[in-house]
């Protein structure tokens, strides 16, 4: 014999562990067992024990229960009244030359989604019926935002592993235009007058129209582009994994001129190039018998000539990272382990600095000194003039992301112990550390007091750079493994699904 709202108690089921897990994905730290999660958990819990075996007075009495508890519970914020900025966020660590990560504007969380663009790519997978232009990627093909966002004049861009770099209305998440390259596409824009700069893997360094995704100018190299690009106001700079630093003209795209090619002595490859030399510096023992490993810039090696046009250094490994262009030096990292120093206008080495593994993060300088980090797991300070190490503190076993410096305080995550670091700036010394569910590769943004940082463990994060406080978090649904953007009032952030979500204070 059937018992009496059984039927309506499978679908109560269903409908609780739909309301449990879709109340797991709202943004905010929500404590207390009021929570909508933890009551259509606790519900669920009893339907499963006893509620199967009564009848339905018992039935309406939960349901009740389920309304009034939904009625009173926490809900999904929605976006407050927004009003757009002049701000922009130009390049891939914000605006300052010193590639610092800090913000022009304050957003106080909590925040709430005022859109989400997908990425074409992303959409071909799904086979969702949805008006794809004709040149957009293939469907499988992989759409996941490792490309941090930048933003100017209205226009979000960002670049897609589905090959496409895309332009979007900052305000209403609307698309105004798609390039593709035909390969992935890792680096991040940079923005400069009214044109979009950026790198693909297939070797290709483009100029874009910002309004209109118009190519203007190419420039190939003979191996892919990761990192963005940084400038002087008169050329551009990128890395390459061919291990070139490029030097080429901000307006024409040809290589800079008068800028001899500097190559690390023991590099080895089949671009080789040079017709210029580069400083050697042998190892010296500090006071107390630590090794000093900046290299000096006294000794010189003669090179053979460079037959690829446009590099200005060749390190001994793929020069992934951004470069920072400040007082007229170029700052950067290689995969040999080496950050590196040389004169914007003339290619000449000031010093290089050896770390214990790969150099993948954008260095930051801040009152003389340069913070960066390294696969090695440390956070080095060095000074800026001379190379000299200040500290370094180890935060995990390897480190990627590149570090915000603000009010005396580094912010920055490790790739696997899970941990998000302040460190004093003077000293290298811990402030505080939080642990997540997952690693960094991400570099935190400041707003204000408050850094904005992804995770590995899919969660956007909002911390107080003084103390560490999680003030609010927001599940994401995937890793996100590129710096947020902050212009417009909004902060822009792209997810591996191949989506890039706008969020702006909530009410």
């Amino acid at each position: 014999m059937a018992i009496p709202g059984l039927h309506f108690l499978e679908m109560l089921k269903i409908f609780l562990l739909h309301w449990y897990n879709s109340e797991q994905q709202i943004s905010g730290l929500r404590k207390g067992w009021w929570r909508p999660a933890t009551i259509a958990k606790v519900l669920l819990m009893i339907y499963l024990t006893t509620l199967r075996k009564h009848t339905l007075p018992v039935v309406v009495f939960v349901f009740s229960l389920v309304a009034i508890s939904g009625c009173a519970g926490d809900k999904a914020p929605v976006p407050g009244e927004h009003a757009g900025s002049d701000a922009v966020w130009n390049s891939f660590r914000g605006n300052a030359e010193q590639s610092t990560g800090v913000a022009d504007e304050e957003i106080t969380p909590p925040l709430a989604v005022m859109w989400t663009f997908e990425a074409y790519g992303a959409r071909a997978d799904k086979k969702q019926e949805v008006d794809i232009p004709d040149t957009a990627a293939p469907p499988g093909r992989r759409a996941a935002f490792r490309s941090s966002p930048v933003a100017a004049d209205d226009v979000v861009v960002a670049g897609s592993m589905d090959g496409s770099v895309y332009g979007v209305n900052a305000e209403t998440g609307a698309p105004i235009w798609h390039f593709e390259t035909g390969d992935a596409v890792i680096a991040s824009p940079l923005i400069i007058d009214g044109n979009v700069y950026i790198g693909s893997m297939n070797g290709n360094f483009y100029c874009l129209d910002l309004k209109t995704g118009e190519q203007k100018r190419t420039f190939t190299v003979p191996r892919g582009i990761k990192g963005a690009a940084a400038t002087d106001g008169k050329n551009i700079f990128f890395g390459a994994l061919d291990r070139g630093l490029y030097a080429i003209d901000i307006n024409t795209f040809e290589p800079a001129v008068k800028m001899p090619v500097k190559l690390n002595p023991e590099s080895a490859d089949p671009y080789e190039a040079a017709g210029g030399s580069n400083a050697v510096g042998g190892e010296a023992e500090k006071p107390g018998g630590e090794v000093d490993k900046t290299t000096s810039g006294d000794k010189l090696h003669k090179l053979p000539k460079q037959k690829v046009t446009g590099v200005v250094f060749k390190a001994l490994d793929w020069i992934e990272g951004a470069p920072t262009v400040y007082d007229g030096k170029v700052y950067f990292g290689s995969n040999d382990g080496f950050i590196y120093v040389v004169r914007a206008e003339t290619g000449e080495i000031v010093w290089s600095y050896e770390t214990g593994n790969c150099v993948y993060s954008t260095p930051a300088i801040v009152d003389g000194t340069v913070y960066f980090t390294s696969w090695d797991g440390n956070v080095y300070a060095l000074d800026s003039e001379t190379g000299k190490m200040k500290w370094k503190t180890k935060i995990d076993e390897q480190v990627s992301a590149s570090p915000a410096v603000k009010d005396g305080i580094v912010v920055v995550g490790g790739a696997f112990d899970g941990d998000l670091a302040g460190l004093n700036a003077e000293t290298g010394e811990i402030v505080w550390r939080f642990t997540t569910k997952g690693g960094f590769d991400a570099g935190p943004v400041i707003s204000g007091n408050i850094a904005y940082v992804g995770s590995y463990d899919d969660y956007l994060y909002a911390v107080n750079i003084a103390d560490g406080t999680v003030v609010w978090k927001k599940l994401m649904k995937h890793m996100i493994r590129g710096s947020v953007a902050l212009a417009n009032n909004t902060v822009f952030v792209g997810t591996g699904a191949g989506k890039l979500f706008a969020l702006v204070e909530a009410e």
